[in-house]
């Protein structure tokens, strides 16, 4: 039977789709920014060599694994951002969240994220929107946290212990 196959005489390519194709699968636009953005990204610089990781604070009970909430994130990156003259904005719209990042020069960056909802309503759509807004600000300052539902698969795990291991 195919299914009693040896796992040798499978040969399996995995690809990753182009950017384009994945822009195009999830409807994210390009980043948008001012003609100029040397203020914003020197302070981004500046902010992302003394910023720390947000403390993670919650417990998921379905994992077991702990992650920094949103509340944990801004507490961390507002006082970093506006002490430097950075506002942080963060709209919610049908399927995207637009995050903006903007200079008290005028200088500014602004870039959506998918909000993903596991099913309709106004509780998983609110869940999506706070789970992408905490994501997409940690992306923005280069942040890391464990991820409280996508670090869980143990391939995973060893796969980060084993490039940890190489630097």
């Amino acid at each position: 039977m195919a299914l009693e196959r040896k796992l040798e005489d499978v040969s399996v390519s995995v690809q990753p789709a182009p950017v384009s194709e994945w822009k195009a699968l999830v409807n994210v636009p390009e980043v948008q920014e001012s003609k100029d953005t040397g203020l914003l990204d020197d302070t981004l610089f500046a902010i992302q060599q003394t910023i720390a990781n947000p403390t993670k604070n919650k417990k998921n009970a379905h994992h077991g694994n702990t992650y920094a909430d949103l509340e944990a994130v801004l507490a961390v990156v507002v006082p970093c951002l506006n002490e430097r003259g950075i506002l942080l904005s963060q709209f919610p719209g049908k399927n995207e969240l637009w995050t903006r990042l903007r200079h008290k020069s005028g200088q500014w960056r602004v870039f959506a994220t998918p909000i993903l909802a596991t099913k309709p309503g106004p509780q998983p759509y609110g869940a999506g929107v706070t789970y992408a807004r905490r994501y997409a600000i940690c992306a923005a300052l280069g942040l890391t946290q464990e991820d409280d539902d996508g670090n869980t698969d143990a391939w995973l795990r060893a796969a980060g212990q084993a490039a940890a291991e190489k630097c």
